[in-house]
Protein backbone atom coordinates (compact mmCIF):
# COMPACT_ATOMS: atom_id res chain seq x y z
CA UNK A 1 0.00 0.00 0.00
CA UNK A 2 1.19 3.28 -0.74
CA UNK A 3 0.86 6.05 1.63
CA UNK A 4 -2.41 8.51 1.03
CA UNK A 5 -3.97 5.51 -1.06
CA UNK A 6 -6.45 3.55 0.86
CA UNK A 7 -6.51 0.03 0.99
CA UNK A 8 -8.34 -2.14 -1.81
CA UNK A 9 -11.09 -3.64 -0.10
CA UNK A 10 -11.31 -7.42 0.59
CA UNK A 11 -12.89 -9.56 -2.41
CA UNK A 12 -15.81 -10.69 0.29
CA UNK A 13 -16.45 -7.43 1.00
CA UNK A 14 -16.22 -6.24 -2.46
CA UNK A 15 -18.89 -9.20 -3.37
CA UNK A 16 -21.31 -8.10 -0.73
CA UNK A 17 -21.41 -4.58 -2.12
CA UNK A 18 -21.77 -5.94 -5.68
CA UNK A 19 -24.87 -8.10 -4.93
CA UNK A 20 -26.26 -5.84 -2.63
CA UNK A 21 -26.05 -2.78 -5.34
CA UNK A 22 -27.23 -5.46 -7.80
CA UNK A 23 -30.52 -6.80 -5.35
CA UNK A 24 -31.42 -3.14 -4.98
CA UNK A 25 -31.10 -2.69 -8.73
CA UNK A 26 -33.34 -5.64 -9.94
CA UNK A 27 -35.53 -4.37 -6.71
CA UNK A 28 -36.09 -0.89 -8.21
CA UNK A 29 -36.12 -2.02 -12.15
CA UNK A 30 -39.12 -4.70 -11.31
CA UNK A 31 -40.94 -1.88 -9.23
CA UNK A 32 -40.60 0.80 -12.18
CA UNK A 33 -42.27 -2.15 -14.63
CA UNK A 34 -45.26 -2.42 -12.59
CA UNK A 35 -45.26 1.52 -12.47
CA UNK A 36 -45.15 2.27 -16.15
CA UNK A 37 -46.96 -0.86 -17.12
CA UNK A 38 -50.41 0.10 -15.45
CA UNK A 39 -50.48 3.43 -16.26
CA UNK A 40 -49.36 3.18 -19.68
CA UNK A 41 -52.10 0.61 -20.43
CA UNK A 42 -55.04 2.04 -18.74
CA UNK A 43 -55.82 5.07 -21.38
CA UNK A 44 -54.75 2.54 -24.35
CA UNK A 45 -58.43 0.57 -23.00
CA UNK A 46 -57.32 -3.03 -24.31
CA UNK A 47 -59.75 -5.84 -24.69
CA UNK A 48 -58.45 -9.11 -24.10
CA UNK A 49 -61.47 -11.84 -25.60
CA UNK A 50 -60.37 -14.44 -23.37
CA UNK A 51 -61.81 -12.34 -20.27
CA UNK A 52 -64.61 -11.32 -21.82
CA UNK A 53 -66.97 -11.03 -18.37
CA UNK A 54 -63.86 -9.13 -16.55
CA UNK A 55 -64.21 -5.91 -16.02
CA UNK A 56 -60.93 -4.00 -15.92
CA UNK A 57 -59.06 -5.52 -18.95
CA UNK A 58 -55.57 -2.82 -18.28
CA UNK A 59 -55.10 -4.18 -15.16
CA UNK A 60 -55.53 -8.00 -16.21
CA UNK A 61 -52.82 -6.96 -19.14
CA UNK A 62 -50.48 -4.74 -16.72
CA UNK A 63 -50.77 -7.56 -14.00
CA UNK A 64 -49.39 -10.49 -16.35
CA UNK A 65 -46.75 -8.05 -17.49
CA UNK A 66 -46.14 -7.11 -13.70
CA UNK A 67 -46.19 -11.18 -12.58
CA UNK A 68 -43.47 -11.92 -14.98
CA UNK A 69 -41.01 -9.49 -14.68
CA UNK A 70 -41.93 -9.93 -10.38
CA UNK A 71 -41.44 -13.36 -11.00
CA UNK A 72 -37.72 -12.92 -12.76
CA UNK A 73 -36.61 -10.56 -10.57
CA UNK A 74 -37.82 -12.27 -7.29
CA UNK A 75 -35.59 -15.48 -8.27
CA UNK A 76 -32.54 -12.94 -9.36
CA UNK A 77 -33.09 -11.14 -5.91
CA UNK A 78 -32.88 -14.33 -3.89
CA UNK A 79 -29.39 -15.38 -5.74
CA UNK A 80 -28.15 -12.12 -4.94
CA UNK A 81 -29.24 -11.96 -1.23
CA UNK A 82 -27.46 -15.87 -1.31
CA UNK A 83 -24.16 -14.24 -2.89
CA UNK A 84 -24.44 -11.11 -0.67
CA UNK A 85 -25.02 -13.77 2.48
CA UNK A 86 -22.38 -15.69 1.82
CA UNK A 87 -19.84 -13.29 1.17
CA UNK A 88 -21.02 -11.56 4.08
CA UNK A 89 -19.67 -14.66 6.04
CA UNK A 90 -16.50 -14.68 4.71
CA UNK A 91 -16.08 -11.26 5.18
CA UNK A 92 -17.53 -11.26 8.94
CA UNK A 93 -14.79 -14.26 9.47
CA UNK A 94 -11.85 -11.87 9.01
CA UNK A 95 -13.41 -8.17 10.03
CA UNK A 96 -16.02 -9.11 12.68
CA UNK A 97 -15.46 -5.97 15.06
CA UNK A 98 -16.38 -2.25 15.13
CA UNK A 99 -19.87 -0.58 14.29
CA UNK A 100 -19.13 -0.42 10.89
CA UNK A 101 -19.40 -4.16 10.40
CA UNK A 102 -21.98 -4.51 13.24
CA UNK A 103 -24.39 -2.16 11.54
CA UNK A 104 -23.24 -3.70 7.36
CA UNK A 105 -24.29 -7.04 9.56
CA UNK A 106 -27.36 -5.82 10.68
CA UNK A 107 -29.00 -4.62 7.68
CA UNK A 108 -27.89 -7.12 5.02
CA UNK A 109 -29.36 -9.65 7.36
CA UNK A 110 -32.57 -7.60 7.41
CA UNK A 111 -32.42 -6.89 3.85
CA UNK A 112 -32.06 -11.07 3.80
CA UNK A 113 -35.28 -11.50 6.12
CA UNK A 114 -37.48 -9.20 4.35
CA UNK A 115 -37.08 -10.61 1.03
CA UNK A 116 -36.69 -14.71 2.31
CA UNK A 117 -40.57 -13.40 4.08
CA UNK A 118 -41.54 -12.07 0.80
CA UNK A 119 -40.32 -14.85 -1.32
CA UNK A 120 -41.02 -17.65 0.80
CA UNK A 121 -44.38 -16.32 1.79
CA UNK A 122 -46.11 -13.44 0.49
CA UNK A 123 -45.47 -13.72 -2.62
CA UNK A 124 -46.08 -17.23 -3.60
CA UNK A 125 -49.36 -17.01 -1.13
CA UNK A 126 -50.14 -13.50 -3.84
CA UNK A 127 -49.27 -15.73 -7.50
CA UNK A 128 -51.57 -18.71 -5.87
CA UNK A 129 -54.19 -16.02 -5.37
CA UNK A 130 -53.90 -14.09 -8.84
CA UNK A 131 -53.49 -17.36 -10.84
CA UNK A 132 -56.54 -18.46 -9.20
CA UNK A 133 -58.14 -15.10 -10.21
CA UNK A 134 -57.20 -15.02 -13.83
CA UNK A 135 -58.55 -18.94 -14.14
CA UNK A 136 -61.71 -18.09 -12.91
CA UNK A 137 -61.41 -14.80 -14.52
CA UNK A 138 -60.95 -16.42 -17.68
CA UNK A 139 -64.15 -19.00 -16.85
CA UNK A 140 -66.71 -16.13 -16.09
CA UNK A 141 -66.87 -17.81 -12.61
CA UNK A 142 -67.76 -15.42 -10.13
CA UNK A 143 -65.26 -16.39 -7.36
CA UNK A 144 -63.09 -14.11 -9.70
CA UNK A 145 -64.28 -11.27 -7.93
CA UNK A 146 -63.42 -12.50 -4.34
CA UNK A 147 -60.11 -13.85 -5.53
CA UNK A 148 -59.10 -10.26 -6.83
CA UNK A 149 -60.41 -8.59 -3.68
CA UNK A 150 -57.60 -10.98 -1.49
CA UNK A 151 -54.87 -10.30 -3.89
CA UNK A 152 -55.92 -6.75 -3.21
CA UNK A 153 -55.71 -7.19 0.27
CA UNK A 154 -52.31 -7.94 0.34
CA UNK A 155 -51.20 -5.92 -2.21
CA UNK A 156 -50.30 -2.86 0.32
CA UNK A 157 -48.53 -5.11 2.69
CA UNK A 158 -46.02 -6.12 -0.45
CA UNK A 159 -45.83 -2.65 -1.61
CA UNK A 160 -44.45 -1.57 2.02
CA UNK A 161 -42.63 -4.35 2.71
CA UNK A 162 -40.71 -4.18 -0.95
CA UNK A 163 -40.63 -0.90 -0.28
CA UNK A 164 -38.77 -1.36 3.27
CA UNK A 165 -36.89 -3.89 1.42
CA UNK A 166 -35.43 -0.94 -1.14
CA UNK A 167 -34.97 1.36 1.89
CA UNK A 168 -32.76 -1.00 3.80
CA UNK A 169 -30.65 -2.16 0.79
CA UNK A 170 -30.14 1.55 0.65
CA UNK A 171 -28.41 2.35 3.81
CA UNK A 172 -27.24 -0.78 3.80
CA UNK A 173 -25.52 0.03 0.32
CA UNK A 174 -24.37 3.16 2.03
CA UNK A 175 -22.51 1.24 4.75
CA UNK A 176 -20.75 -1.27 2.25
CA UNK A 177 -19.48 1.84 0.42
CA UNK A 178 -17.83 3.68 3.83
CA UNK A 179 -14.42 2.50 4.25
CA UNK A 180 -13.56 0.59 6.74
CA UNK A 181 -11.22 2.38 9.34
CA UNK A 182 -10.43 -0.53 11.09
CA UNK A 183 -8.81 -1.90 7.58
CA UNK A 184 -7.44 1.52 7.14
CA UNK A 185 -5.77 0.86 10.64
CA UNK A 186 -4.05 -2.29 10.09
CA UNK A 187 -3.11 -2.02 6.86
CA UNK A 188 -1.12 1.90 7.97
CA UNK A 189 0.19 -0.55 11.10
CA UNK A 190 1.69 -3.20 8.31
CA UNK A 191 3.33 -0.39 6.58
CA UNK A 192 4.78 1.62 9.53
Amino acid sequence: MTPGHPAQRPLASRLVLAAIALWLGVLLVSGLTAAVAFPTLKPLSPHLPAYAATADHWKIAAGAIANRVFTLAGWAQCALAALAMFALAAHLSRALRGWLNTTRLLLTLAAALLQGYLSLLLVPRMNRTLSAFMDAARAADPQADTLRKAFDADHPLASNLISALAAVLFLSLIFWVLPDPQASRNANATTA
